[in-house]
């Protein structure tokens, strides 16, 4: 019996050693949670409506311009490992509520940036990829984070603001 189960351990130890198959680790950051923030361009706090739907049943929205002439924003953050190149893949998911308005996402990668428009509306509890991003290790100030804005839209479309994830490749 001992043979047998030492065996099975064995055999189970050689095919994932040459099986090669690699699983990547997701972070996923939570509106309100660690690694999030939020506010307007003039300091003050924001995005003080939450609804009951969302990708862990709750999430932030505000209307398009119900601010008048303060931007709305929204920002996750990666913990970028400081000596090690990584290559992240950035998600946001939309909820099938309160996420109507067509936004752009800033995406920072490393020292560099990218802004990613995304139709909200088109999408229902889905997982939207912004990109995947290579940064480089062993920089002197480096970061990970996408942070969405409610500029320059009508009230009559709501932006919602719920998870994001940073996945490694």
């Amino acid at each position: 019996m001992r043979q047998k189960t030492l065996f099975s351990l064995v055999v189970l130890m050689l095919f994932l050693l040459v099986s090669g198959t690699s699983y990547a680790a997701t972070t996923i950051v939570y509106d309100g949670g660690t690694n999030w923030s939020q506010g307007t361009d003039t300091g003050g706090v924001a995005i003080p409506k939450s609804s009951a739907c969302g990708y862990d049943g709750n999430m932030r929205w505000v209307n398009g311009d119900g601010y008048s002439t303060d931007y709305v924003w929204g920002r996750w953050d990666y913990n970028v490992p400081f000596n090690t190149d990584i290559s992240l893949q950035y998600q946001v998911y939309i909820p099938n509520c309160n996420s109507s308005a067509s936004v752009n996402y800033w995406v920072i990668y490393g020292t560099q940036s990218t802004t990613v428009s995304v139709d909200q509306n088109q999408y229902v509890d889905a997982w939207v990829n912004l990109g995947n991003y290579f940064i480089p290790a062993n920089k002197s100030y480096v970061q990970a984070f996408i942070k969405l804005y409610n500029d320059n839209l009508s009230n009559v479309y709501k932006v919602g603001f719920d998870e994001a994830a940073f996945a490694q490749d």
